[in-house]
């Protein structure tokens, strides 16, 4: 696997895994919001990120949103992170060394 692609992986991976958890802890106190998929872009240094953020949660003004539809209770880990995965495939979150300045 390429370093890119691992990277990918990685950022999908641990956008699912927080969803996950937050969703247990949520589900917890009786409580399942929906949640976003937001991302903040990369630059020629360092690949970007992927966040999932509840519904009533204020998001930072530097991510933006990467998939407006929400992430319900319902979904397993496995079909976050399929939908993620589909999503992050169109967002600028690997670096490119090679951008021009």
């Amino acid at each position: 696997m390429r370093e890119w692609e691992t990277n990918f992986e990685s950022l999908v991976s641990d956008a699912a895994d927080s969803w996950s958890s937050a969703a247990a802890r949520l589900a917890c106190g009786g409580l399942f919001p929906p949640f976003y998929l937001y991302y903040r872009p990369s630059t020629k240094q360092e690949d970007g990120a992927l966040y999932m953020v509840p519904e009533e949660t204020e998001s930072d003004p530097l991510w933006t949103i990467g998939d407006a539809q929400p992430y319900r209770a319902g979904l397993t880990r496995d079909a976050v992170r399929a939908r993620v995965w589909t999503a992050a495939r169109r967002l600028p979150i690997l670096r490119c060394e090679d951008l021009p300045a």
